[in-house]
């Protein structure tokens, strides 16, 4: 009776269809009986531990930095997820060269090489290579040249802003216009500004410190493709709540002013790798939250295991103008 009715409310759909098997499954078999019997145990995608090898390599480097670890698996079973640290071995080789394995730096927690035993060179592919126990993963990456210069780049005056209460906010436009070129070349583009922060003790001003601080990039993409041309626009901006500017008298020096100094555009050229990975990785970021986002895998380089060992090569261009 129960059966038939089922079938007309079900019949011709796969939903249906399905639940209708499992209910007869139910109606032969005790419902304890079924969903307590004992089955094969299976091996699900991401159940185990896998190396994860991230290194960004560029000519610029004075010392690489390889960061090694493992992933954490959906599944806890009960594997030895202990700190790699210094256990690995860690191997670099421009392509066509010998391996020259790096060390363990306990500063930094990375495997690191000095230019001094490798420079890394624009032009050339690079491979790593990383063992652990019974594992063993591998990369390769290509460092490119920087096709970049003054003549593809138009930078606006810097704008420099201060309000009454000494906040300062800076302003930066720039666009940028890649050479035609045959293959697809992957860049990224971004603005810092040069700061000091001073005190006005007794008459007098003192230099504390000087540090760059990152702008927040409000129009163009950080990370881009082209190969016909085409011109990319950018604007950043970046506001410093400080509470002081020159002319603020602050006795007890506790309240220290941050004085803009410089600012600076810089381009990235980057292989695919590296724009791979922050191209997917920024958008996993934007799509936090939303819950109507696709899902987003995280691009990887990174054979046996995960991460990503990409190769760039950065240029920092001035503004024109001196600064206000």
């Amino acid at each position: 009776m129960h059966n038939n009715i089922l079938s007309r409310i079900f019949k011709g759909t796969a939903a249906g269809k399905t639940l209708l098997g499992l209910f007869m499954m139910l109606s032969f078999t005790g419902c304890e009986e079924f969903f307590t019997k004992e089955v094969d145990i299976i091996n699900l995608p991401g159940a185990d531990s896998q190396l994860v090898a991230f290194a960004y390599i560029a000519p610029s480097d004075s010392l690489v930095k390889v960061h090694i670890s493992r992933s954490i698996p959906y599944i806890d079973n009960g594997q030895d997820l202990t700190p790699i640290g210094d256990k690995a071995k860690v191997s670099m080789a421009r392509k066509g060269e010998s391996f020259i394995e790096l060390t363990y730096n306990t500063q930094y927690q990375r495997y690191t090489i000095s230019s001094d035993e490798m420079q890394i060179e624009a032009g050339y592919d690079y491979s790593l290579l990383v063992e652990y126990k019974d594992m063993k993963v591998d990369a390769s990456c290509f460092v490119p040249v920087h096709l970049i210069g003054e003549a593809h780049l138009q930078i606006d005056p810097f704008e420099l802003i201060t309000d009454e209460y000494g906040n300062q906010e800076s302003k930066l436009n720039w666009q940028i216009t890649p050479p035609v070129n045959n293959n697809e070349n992957y860049y990224g583009s971004g603005a810092f500004i040069k700061s000091y922060g001073v005190f006005k003790r007794n008459g007098t001003f003192d230099t504390l410190f000087m540090q760059s601080y990152e702008m927040y990039l409000d129009r163009g993409e950080p990370y881009f493709a082209d190969s016909e041309g085409k011109t990319h626009r950018f604007r950043a901006a970046y506001w410093s709540y400080f509470g002081g500017y020159p002319g603020f008298d602050d006795p007890s020096g506790e309240y220290p002013s941050d004085i803009i100094d410089s600012a600076f555009i810089y381009v990235l050229q980057m292989d695919y790798n590296y724009y791979q990975f922050h191209k997917s990785y920024d958008t996993y970021n934007n799509a936090d939250g939303n819950p109507f986002a696709e899902i987003v895998q995280i691009y990887t380089n990174v054979e046996g295991g995960l991460g990503v060992f990409g190769g760039y090569n950065r240029k920092d261009f001035p503004t024109p103008n001196p600064l206000p």
